[in-house]
């Protein structure tokens, strides 16, 4: 916790008080300025100085939170404070009282061990420690307020956590009155700005900002337009890994627009990525990828152009990806290549999902060009097909409800590319199971997977690993056949329950 001097702020709404909106004229009082001291934690003065706008949207969402009209008080703070705990209290008896089986108000150890094994493990975890720690009388089952007191110590440490992070408005009550407006929250985040970094927090915002990569360019000639198209990632799959067989690499297509004039591009993505180059590629003079951080693989990889014309940058050299015009990181990644080779660039192309971006009319559309025919797909697993970039074998099509899930999340299917076609910084290999639901769509066609009437995924038999980044919406259910080997890799958020034991074999079952 740092204490800050707001003296040049409090002089301004002094005078402000004693002269209305009028300028301060020499015949006027001479107006004395109050210094007020400010307790502001170390982090809060690292983002003032990091990035003010939003932390002041931050701060601002906080008054509203605790109170609507956007004036707050500590009884505010307090009465939110104690209704949120209170809500928190309830949600977690909820969780405990459903291993309540007979409904009396109590928790027996038979109860607990009876639950079955797709219960909420959080919960589960936490009655057992109570069981040892909580059992007051030591009658083997936790009455309705031992299960009180288990919810209360779970929310201690929890408000013991949260406590170095206090979010409490009236830290910015610089005139002490009880009360924090949006007009005084603003007042002292101009005046904290304007300060020095105070000692006791520059040393790590020092070091961050001495780590951050300077955006560096290859030259770009004279008569060339400077082109940046930058997204979240494509809205195509690529059959080729450029961040490792454990991440999903999607696709999208750059097609150049006929015309004389040559083309500098700058390509940003958040996810890896294969820039498919058509049309008339003879007009790029340079086509430079910025990659997303890569555990393994190059990150990013381009297809279409011969290697002499693609450069590769650190990732986030240059700014973050922008998907959309007018945000903050469109105008600070513009700036900074702009900067970089002492010249404005001359459009952006941005979109979150991009299927084909037309340069340099810097159109976007989500959907890629059409894929007529039937490709093949050889893996480990035999060979299968795409068809319009769904995976099909003839007389053996997945469910409709997969395909629909694949295309739902990948517009333009999953779209074949050969290793050796590709221009990357590292090696990139070609996935042996495909990643989300084309790995499924795979894995299903080859007889590895059952899929249900009610969506589970039965392994009938093991395979290498699972198909990457089966999370958030794209996370599904698993059960492991009896003698059958787990596969490697992770289920990302997805459930697997042994049919053997009954087991989740996961971090949660659902």
């Amino acid at each position: 916790m740092t204490r800050i001097s707001t003296t040049a702020m409090v002089l301004a709404a002094s005078l402000t008080t004693a002269s209305g909106c009028a300028p301060a004229y020499a015949d006027q009082p001479e107006v004395k300025a109050e210094t007020v001291l400010v307790e502001v934690p170390d982090a809060y003065i690292k983002q003032i100085h990091t990035n003010k706008d939003s932390f002041l949207t931050a701060r601002v969402q906080d008054i509203y939170r605790y109170n609507p009209t956007g004036t707050v008080t500590q009884a505010d703070v307090d009465k939110f404070r104690l209704s949120n705990h209170a809500k928190q209290r309830a949600g977690l008896l909820q969780r405990y009282l459903g291993f309540d089986l007979d409904g009396d108000g109590t928790v027996t150890r038979d109860e607990f061990e009876q639950a079955p094994v797709t219960v909420d493990t959080q919960g589960k975890a936490q009655l057992d420690i109570a069981f040892s720690q909580s059992d007051l009388d030591s009658d083997g089952k936790l009455s309705f307020r031992e299960l009180v007191a288990v919810a209360e110590s779970v929310l201690e440490k929890q408000d013991t956590r949260r406590s170095r992070f206090d979010d409490n408005p009236l830290m910015f009550d610089r005139n002490r009155d009880g009360q924090v407006d949006v007009r005084e929250l603003t007042e002292v985040v101009d005046a904290l700005a304007a300060e020095p970094l105070p000692a006791a927090a520059s040393p790590s915002y020092i070091r961050r900002a001495a780590e951050v990569p300077v955006c560096t360019l290859p030259a770009v000639s004279d008569g060339a337009e400077v082109l940046i198209v930058s997204g979240y990632g494509g809205s195509g799959l690529s059959t080729v890994a450029v961040s490792g067989v454990n991440a999903a690499t999607s696709t999208a297509t750059v097609m150049i627009d006929p015309g004389k004039t040559p083309l500098y591009i700058v390509a940003v993505s958040l996810e890896p990525m294969v820039w498919n180059v058509t049309g008339a590629t003879g007009r790029v003079e340079k086509f430079v990828v910025q990659p997303p951080t890569s555990k393994e693989g190059p990150g990013a990889g381009v297809v279409g152009l011969d290697r002499s014309k693609v450069s590769f940058i650190k990732p986030g050299s240059c700014g973050k990806y922008a998907s959309e015009e007018g945000e903050a990181a469109s105008v600070l990644l513009k700036s900074s290549i702009s900067a970089a080779l002492s010249r404005d660039v001359d459009g952006l192309a941005m979109s979150y999902r991009m299927g084909t971006v037309k340069l340099p009319s810097g159109e976007v559309s989500r959907s890629g060009p059409p894929t007529k025919g039937r490709t093949e797909i050889r893996s480990s697993f035999g060979t299968f097909m795409i068809e319009n970039g769904e995976p099909i074998l003839k007389g053996k099509a997945v469910p409709d409800r997969l395909a629909s899930s694949l295309l739902q999340f990948s517009e333009q299917g999953l779209v074949k590319y050969d290793v050796k076609d590709v221009v990357a910084s590292a090696p990139v290999v070609a996935y042996d199971v495909m990643p989300e639901q084309a790995g499924l769509a795979q894995l299903v066609l080859s007889g590895h997977l059952t899929l249900t009437s009610d969506n589970y995924y039965i392994i009938e038999k093991t395979f290498p690993y699972f198909p990457a980044e089966l999370t958030g919406a794209q996370s599904v259910k698993f059960l492991l056949r009896k003698g059958v080997e787990m596969p490697g890799g992770s289920p990302g958020h997805s459930s697997v329950i042994s049919e053997e034991t009954r087991e989740c074999l996961t971090f949660s079952c659902r």
